[in-house]
């Protein structure tokens, strides 16, 4: 009689199925976890974001600095819902009418070719002689605004001071600088008004004990009060900041939102 070889495995018991390691659950867990947050977070973000506007803002920077000082105001209007163009220009190499025909001129061709309903401007010290030099010869659409932070309007003592000391490192920062004097025939002087809602925002707050004893009254370090002012304005407001540090308040970017959308500021003083 012959018998059947059973098979190999016919007798070996049925091989279990290894558990995943809690390591791995662990792993799978913080990623479903992580992605939900990021999810949950960016519907948040959504959420509160200001509904995108058909206006522009455009930014100018000031003497000595470039459009890497304007990046936190930039950023704060694309949150708001404003689309932005922040200019950088070369301030000692060039005289402000310059500027203004160069690069603010182009920035505005910009964005009217792009449709923009609305084009505001943005300033910072030299930025707004710059937007005023524009506005001798051109336009700005109906219900643009302007918000200049610590302008030079009536141009500042201490480049009055700086020339009669040290003329040389006047003449090394340019046609620009050369403008910002005080006297009668200074270049601030031969500024035409200009139309257009206009908020302007100085600080009084100077960290530079040596330049406030040249400056007359109360000062931001770089511009007095009073010569900050411009009779057309239509808002004026004192923060407690210095030159540098205006661009860089929270309270004082919320103050160019508002009167961006409303032509005032929320506490004028």
């Amino acid at each position: 009689m012959i018998k059947s070889t059973p098979p190999d495995n016919c007798c070996r018991p049925a091989t279990k199925h290894r558990k995943a390691p809690y390591s791995t659950w662990i792993y799978a867990l913080t990623l479903m976890l992580t992605a939900g947050c990021a999810v949950y977070a960016y519907t948040q973000y959504q959420q509160n974001r200001s509904p995108v506007r058909k206006e522009c803002v455009i930014l100018l920077h000031g003497l000595l600095r470039s459009a890497a000082s304007m990046t936190l105001i930039k950023h704060h209007l694309i949150h708001e819902g404003y689309d932005v163009i922040n200019i950088d220009y070369a301030s000692t190499r060039k005289s402000i009418p310059a500027i203004a025909e160069d690069e603010l001129a182009s920035a505005v061709e910009k964005a009217r070719s792009e449709g923009y309903e609305q084009i505001h401007f943005v300033s910072h010290s030299l930025g707004a002689l710059v937007i005023r030099a524009y506005l001798q010869d051109h336009q700005m659409p109906e219900g643009s605004r302007i918000v200049m932070l610590a302008p030079p309007n009536q141009g500042s003592e201490l480049a009055d001071w700086a020339y009669a000391s040290f003329p040389r490192l006047i003449r090394i920062a340019g046609p620009a600088a050369n403008a910002l004097g005080t006297q009668k025939q200074a270049y601030t002087t031969s500024l035409r008004p200009i139309d257009g809602e206009i908020g302007i925002i100085i600080g009084d707050d100077s960290w530079n004990p040596l330049f406030s004893k040249i400056l007359p009254g109360r000062d931001d370090g770089a511009v007095t009060v009073e010569r900050s002012k411009l009779q057309e304005m239509q808002d004026f407001m004192v923060a407690p900041c210095n030159h540098t540090t205006i661009i860089l308040d929270r309270k004082v970017l919320s103050q160019v939102v508002c009167f961006l959308q409303t032509g005032y500021f929320a506490n004028p003083k």
